[in-house]
């Protein structure tokens, strides 16, 4: 009997993939200016050992009051949140999250879109 019976680490793990879904959140009050909140991207991670780490980075071009403030890049589920205006331009931002493979290193990526809006009643 082989001394690794279900394969090599590193050379027998299954290819690491990540998915996520895009994200948002609003709030609304008789101001022009208030705070939202976005969470749930609903990250899942397949192949691999089964012992990952993650960290949410924000690409392209942040908001018009952004980067947006992240509660905790490193959590597989983070949420977001900031002040901002009815009248914002851009509202969404893409957030990457990079998960690596403590054994075998492999790493694995996609993006999503976060918005926050702001709605005056007024």
């Amino acid at each position: 009997m082989p001394l690794f019976p279900f394969g090599t680490i590193g050379f027998g793990a299954l290819a690491l993939e990540v998915t996520a879904d895009n994200v948002s959140g609003s709030g609304q009050d008789f101001t022009q200016c208030g705070i939202a909140a976005a969470s749930g991207p609903n990250c899942q991670v397949s192949g691999g050992s089964g012992s990952y780490t993650f960290l949410w980075t924000q690409t392209g071009t942040p908001a018009e009051r952004g980067p947006y403030d992240i509660f905790s890049d490193t959590l597989q589920n983070p949420f977001w949140r900031k002040q901002v205006c009815d009248n914002d331009t851009p509202k969404a931002e893409t957030w990457t999250v990079t998960v690596t493979d403590t054994v075998t290193l492999q790493e694995a990526s996609t993006a999503i879109s976060v918005l926050l809006t702001w709605v005056n009643l007024n």
